[in-house]
């Protein structure tokens, strides 16, 4: 899932400079007594600590992201991706959206029912959407074309063929296509869920794992077969990590933290990070108090995890290092800011000045 486009997207929204959908219909991401969840979904969830509850929260958590909280947002071709919408902006240049717009189609009882349909919510361009040349993988010249022959002349999707893809992707049956789709990304995670956490992952290591699977994707490392796997860690690494910090007391642990929290800062202090002062700093502050009143063993664990696979995030020579931590630390210690989205400290921890040395 973590694509060059993903990368793109995130800097744009971080900075203030997404393609403007200020005239959008954006619809939010919340749970929909409309959407249902099958008893096999439902029973693949349970596998890695999550409900309705949880799966509708990370969807928003992911779209706030990709679409700024909205189930569309169509953007046209500032990424190199033609044409990208839906809670993970799903693409064509990636060959991610056509499985989609498939299963869409297949949710109506007769073709008859979805002519009618599409005819309604894309009477202008549900006929390039839904040609062949555009669900097969991958999408061809033909279909690119068309596509792109509906932007206008500053590169963006022109009023038309936007509002028709909002309204395609905030209709019912395609918010339950796009749920599904994200609970069988989620149970692809598992097997990598249980490599690094164990049978029974939680679900604040879940949400860990989801945003790296969407930022960062995955690292290779080979099997006792000598197979290549994907995985959030190598094993091995994961391994020798923990063993380091086995006989840290709590005062060791907490030096610990602050040190990556100077690590943090070092980078925002250089000049090709994807961050901003005001950001770093309100980081730096909230994550500073977090740590100095205590974490639980877990917290200290995925931070540990978080400093190292941030320090592997090679997108623009490293350019990433500081949001992808940023990102994973806000999930960990419960507070921080990434964007405009900030959480503010959890109850019943108070500013400390201990970490003011540290800001930009």
């Amino acid at each position: 899932m973590a694509r060059l486009k993903q990368i793109i997207f995130t800097l744009f929204f971080a900075i203030g400079i997404l393609p403007t959908i200020a005239n959008a219909a954006c619809l939010a991401v919340t749970d929909d007594a409309q959407i249902t969840l099958s008893e096999a979904e439902i029973q693949s969830l349970s596998q890695i600590s999550f409900g309705r509850e949880q799966v509708f929260e990370a969807l928003y958590n992911t779209s706030e992201f990709e679409t700024g909280g909205c189930w569309a947002t169509p953007v046209g071709n500032f990424d190199a991706q033609t044409l990208s919408v839906g809670v993970l902006q799903w693409n064509y240049g990636q060959n991610s959206l056509q499985d989609l717009m498939i299963a869409y189609r297949a949710s109506f009882a007769t073709p008859e029912l979805f002519n009618q349909e599409i005819a309604t919510i894309m009477p202008n361009y549900g006929a390039v959407a839904f040609a062949e040349d555009c669900l097969v993988i991958p999408f061809t010249i033909s279909c690119k074309e068309k596509l792109l022959a509906a932007h206008g002349a500053d590169g963006k999707l022109n009023p038309t063929i936007k509002s028709e893809y909002e309204a395609l992707f905030n209709s019912t049956p395609m918010r339950q296509v796009q749920t599904s789709k994200f609970i069988e990304f989620l149970g692809g995670l598992k097997p990598k869920l249980n490599l690094l956490f164990g049978e029974n992952p939680t679900q604040l290591q879940t949400k860990w794992g989801i945003d790296i699977a969407i930022q960062q994707g995955f690292v290779r490392y080979n099997d006792a077969q000598g197979v290549s796997q994907p995985a959030f860690l190598n094993p091995a690494d994961a391994a020798a990590i923990r063993a380091l910090y086995v006989p840290l007391d709590r005062e060791m642990k907490t030096k610990r933290m602050l040190s990556a929290i100077r690590w943090y800062s070092g980078l925002c202090g250089g000049i090709y990070q994807g961050v901003t002062t005001e950001i770093c700093n309100y980081n730096i502050k909230s994550w500073c108090a977090v740590v100095v009143r205590g974490v639980t063993d877990e917290q200290f664990d995925l931070f540990e995890l978080t400093y190292v696979r941030s320090r592997i995030a090679q997108g623009q020579s490293g350019r990433w290092q500081a949001n992808a931590f940023s990102r994973r630390a806000k999930i960990v210690l419960n507070t921080g800011r990434v964007g405009t989205n900030a959480l503010p400290l959890p109850r019943g921890v108070r500013k400390t000045r201990r970490c003011n040395s540290m800001l930009i």
